[in-house]
């Protein structure tokens, strides 16, 4: 497991024993997740951090209970770029978290396309804290931009701006003062602490 993983979330070796005890073998397991099996090899020997929502389906196949100290958070059916309105009117399931880490309010977004490529997966789940808005410099936020759609972007200050961090060249940042820009949350989690 990586050091940065919260074995709360997911306990390897817990996952190891139930899947012995039940006799889940990882092409099973990984034909159940919609995975290769390569995926749930490279999880279970800790070289591939666990994704959130394969985590809680880990969890749900296995038959694990998950741990008194993890806060279900609902998924909200959101792309990146997506229209907010429409978003929060189509809940998605919910992901696992250690509990504390973001206020009652908090809610999951599915990252869509390249603009922050370089700092997330495309498909991958992040936690935003509406109750967070206070800006912080290198931190991650989700906006929103005058036509209602919403972006993951990371801010950046002197001048205030929010940058795309990708390897595609085409995104451009998002400033302060020239773009209509509302700040719903900041992105507190990944799978591990932002």
């Amino acid at each position: 497991m990586k050091p940065d993983e919260d074995p709360s979330v997911f306990d390897l070796d817990l996952v190891r024993a139930k899947m012995k005890e039940l006799r889940v073998t990882q092409k099973k397991l990984a034909d159940r997740l919609g995975v290769h099996q390569s995926a749930v090899s490279n999880i279970l020997n800790g070289t591939r951090q666990v994704k959130v929502h394969e985590a809680s389906l880990i969890f749900r196949i296995l038959g694990l209970d998950r741990p008194s100290d993890i806060q279900m958070i609902p998924v909200i059916g959101l792309t990146n770029a997506g229209n907010w309105r429409e978003a929060i009117t189509q809940p998605g399931g919910s992901v696992p978290m250690p509990s504390g880490r973001a206020g009652e309010r908090a809610f999951a977004v599915e990252v869509k396309g390249d603009s922050m490529d370089q700092l997330f997966e495309e498909g991958e789940f992040v936690v935003c804290d509406p109750d967070s808005t206070q800006l912080y410099n290198d931190k991650v936020y989700l906006i929103e931009n005058e036509e209602h759609e919403t972006q993951v972007k990371v801010y950046r200050g002197n001048p205030a701006r929010f940058e795309p961090m990708s390897s595609n060249e085409t995104h451009q940042p998002l400033f302060m003062g020239q773009d209509q820009i509302r700040v719903i949350g900041r992105v507190v989690w990944r799978g591990g602490p932002l």
